[in-house]
């Protein structure tokens, strides 16, 4: 990726830091503050992969994020195989931080056709499942169920009187049903 798309990010009025890494969780640039300590950098990419990862499956997908602190904001923004994390101040002007960031994906997709590209991706860390105790099967000698007894004539003609519950109108946000 070039310097000067980088440059450009940052010479939008209010940011104060871009961070760039790809699909592996390497980072390509980091321009962000002196304050970000290097261990913040270790688990980075993995988390933010894991937040678009997460927010595919169970939302709407998206490619911009947005997410407001009390004095800074970061803007998270994906595009052909890299992610930005742009930290910037609340007035900054995100229609020009969009436009500049728009450029540096178009530049991402020139640089991918000249040289190779691979699939792999990064998953977040899945915990190893837990083994549950199974029962063992049921033995011959244990009683089998008696059947139920036949329902009585006062219980059925009670029931028939019983108002019937409608079912729930099917709720949907953005075409999704839930």
């Amino acid at each position: 990726m070039s310097d000067k798309f980088v440059k450009n990010i940052l010479d939008v009025p209010g940011v104060e830091g871009v961070c760039v890494f790809d699909r592996e969780g390497q980072i390509v640039e980091n321009e962000l503050p002196s304050f970000f300590i290097d261990e913040l950098f270790e688990d980075l990419a993995r988390r933010v992969i894991s937040l678009y990862e997460t927010v595919d499956e169970n939302y709407i997908p998206c490619d911009d994020y947005l997410l407001k602190y009390s004095e800074r904001w970061i803007f998270l923004r994906r595009g052909n195989g890299v992610y930005f994390l742009i930290f910037a101040n609340s007035e900054v002007n995100r229609i020009s931080l969009k436009m500049v960031t728009n450029m540096a994906i178009k530049n991402v997709k020139s640089a991918s056709k000249t040289l190779p590209t691979s699939a792999a991706r990064i998953t977040p860390a899945v915990p190893a499942p837990t083994r549950t105790p199974t029962l063992p099967p049921a033995t011959p000698t244990q009683a089998a169920p008696t059947p139920a007894s036949e329902p009585k004539e006062e219980e059925v003609a009670t029931d028939a009187r019983k108002r019937v519950a409608r079912p729930r109108p099917s709720r949907s946000y953005r075409g999704s049903s839930y």
